[in-house]
This record gives C-alpha cells, sequence and structure tokens, in this order.
C-alpha cells in the first residue's frame, strides 16, 4: 500500500507556471501565505518576510565586515596574520553558504486531478530547490493537526492515510496557530481543495524516541528508496557546508595555537600578556599580581579547550561529510 503513495520526484519542485488566479498573501505584513491557484491546481508558498530580511542582513554582514576591519591586517605577522586572514575569509564564506543552504521559501503543491501532493523548499534567492516529500492521494485520506512532546511544542498539520502512513503538510517557516484567522483560513482553503473535512482537535503525541525518530522519514519516502539510502541522505552534509566547516575549523585551530603558545609562553617567563581586538595591551606578572596571573591564565586556559573542542568538531564534521 505505500508502494502507492510514492510520486515521481522528476516532476517535483518545478516552477510555477502561469497562473489563472493569485491570491495576495494572507497573514501579517512579515509573516504569512501567498496561494496561486490555476484549475485542479493549489500551490501555497510560505511567505516569511522577517526570516529573508535577517538572513539577507547576515550575508551583507559577513561580507561587509571583512572590508571594514582589513585595516588591522597592518602590522601583525606570523601566527597572528594567519588567524586574521581565516578570519576575514570565513566570514564571507560562512554568510554565502547560510544564504544559499538555509531553505527560507516552501511551496506545498496540492494537485486534485492527478492526486498528487509534494512539498519543497529553497533557499533565499529561489534556488537549490529540494524535495521533502512527494506522494499520492488515496481515498480516505484524513488532516490531523499534531503536537509531539510537550505543550510548548509546535503544532504541526498532517494528512493521514488509511494504511497508517502520515505525511507531514505544515512548513518551518510559518507556525501553525489554530484560532487565528491566517491559519484557519490556511487550514480551510487545503481541506477545501482536497474535498477533505477540516481537522479537528489538535492531537498531543509523546515524545519520539532517538530511534524512532530515525526511521521516521522511511514512512513517508518520496523516492523509491531503502530507508537506510534515505537516512543516509539526511545524514549527508552538503559540499559546500563542509567546505565553509573546514575553514572555521583551521581559522578555530590556528587562533587556539597561537593562544596555547601564548599560555606557555607566560608560564615559563612569568609574564603573561592580554590583549583584545581593538583594546590595549595589559601585562600581568606572577611576583607582582599572581591572583590576576592565575585569573587570566585560568581564562585563557578555559578558552583553549573550548575553541579546541569547537575547532575538532568542525573539522570531524568536514572530514566526515556526515551528522552521525
Amino acid at each position: 500500500m505505500a508502494e502507492k503513495r510514492r510520486a515521481d520526484p522528476v516532476r517535483a519542485c518545478r516552477r510555477a507556471a502561469p497562473a489563472t488566479n493569485i491570491v495576495a498573501m494572507k497573514g501579517t505584513t512579515l509573516i504569512g501565505y501567498r496561494y496561486e491557484e490555476r484549475g485542479d491546481l493549489l500551490r501555497i508558498h510560505s511567505a516569511n518576510r522577517l526570516l529573508q530580511a535577517l538572513l539577507l542582513l547576515l550575508l551583507l554582514a559577513c561580507i561587509g565586515l571583512p572590508l571594514l576591519l582589513r585595516g588591522e591586517l597592518a602590522g601583525r605577522s606570523g601566527g597572528d596574520m594567519v588567524v586574521a586572514l581565516l578570519a576575514l575569509i570565513a566570514l564571507p564564506a560562512l554568510g554565502v553558504a547560510c544564504a544559499w543552504y538555509f531553505p527560507v521559501r516552501e511551496t506545498l503543491e496540492l494537485e486534485r486531478a492527478g492526486r498528487r501532493v509534494q512539498r519543497c523548499r529553497r533557499n533565499l534567492f529561489g534556488g537549490r530547490a529540494r524535495v521533502e516529500e512527494a506522494f499520492a492521494l488515496e481515498d480516505g485520506d484524513r488532516l490531523q493537526l499534531r503536537r509531539t512532546g510537550a505543550a510548548s511544542a509546535p503544532v504541526r498539520l498532517w494528512l493521514l492515510g488509511r494504511d497508517g502512513g502520515a505525511h507531514r503538510l505544515s512548513f518551518e517557516t510559518v507556525a501553525v496557530r489554530p484560532g487565528t484567522a491566517m491559519t484557519d483560513a490556511w487550514l480551510r482553503r487545503i481541506a477545501a481543495h482536497l474535498r477533505l473535512e477540516l481537522p479537528g482537535e489538535i492531537v498531543g503525541l509523546p515524545p519520539l524516541q532517538p530511534q524512532e525518530a530515525r526511521a521516521r522519514p522511511a514512512l513517508s519516502a518520496s523516492a523509491a528508496t531503502t530507508p537506510g539510502t534515505r537516512r543516509d541522505e539526511a545524514d549527508a552534509i552538503a559540499p559546500g557546508i563542509r567546505a565553509v566547516l573546514a575553514l572555521l575549523g583551521c581559522f578555530l585551530a590556528a587562533f587556539e595555537a597561537t593562544q596555547a603558545f601564548a599560555l606557555l609562553r607566560a608560564v615559563f617567563t612569568g609574564t603573561l600578556y592580554a590583549s583584545f581586538w581593538r583594546g590595549r595591551i595589559q601585562v600581568h606578572h606572577w611576583d607582582g599580581q599572581p591572583a590576576s596571573f592565575l585569573l587570566q591564565a585560568s581564562v585563557g586556559l578555559a578558552e583553549i579547550l573550548v575553541v579546541g573542542v569547537l575547532a575538532w568538531g568542525c573539522l570531524r564534521l568536514a572530514l566526515a561529510g556526515r551528522l552521525r
């Protein structure tokens, strides 16, 4: 029965054709839904302008900040120069990676004539389209609002089939809030187009165990792949993200090395130099200020340990290419 619900992913996430009826965004000025109807085909687009603006500001800041701080390279040499160069390169790469790989545009496509539903996501620029789920409609389907875990957990809209399969219809970028005008209009539009009854009260489910959470995507596979293949694809890290993680790991490792060398030199000489990016250098002597020396040395050691763990985590993910 599960095989009948799978749809061809090649048709998925295609760009919208000219619509005969486009309804303006429903919701607040910043967050809401945009409906696009063409006969038996209904496309619902998420519109989270606040999230898109924040992501765009992050991109501009990561690109502009190195241009403002490039003057700090003057007078630096050795390890400090390497750390500064890696920082100036890592910031733009981080901003571009976030803008390219973070999916902030979501689309739910409901085709009544072809009895097909698909949900896809795109990045800030409308590229890197990816099908999250595609399946076929069947008789006996019904809508249900679910909350998994605590009462503060987000509410999701699911399409339940007779075979026990569950397919999520709600978006990640727009919260489902039953009782509000925006959510109620969205639910009525989906139910009317699919000719289904409106969902009732919210159904609370217990939190998923780690093993069950990893196995769940296989129940709603959108392509003819094995459960193991689906889990491997979900855990895989994109090449661009791996490159940024490798760059961040190298930057953190170089920074940790310079800090460790400075702390080691302070232990042997009895003089600790504490410097800031644009501040003056503070000197702490073991002979005259033992308490201050120990405090600054302890802070430096904790900083080295924290930065080391972060550097190892970034490099491990970059080399392994997997989350688990």
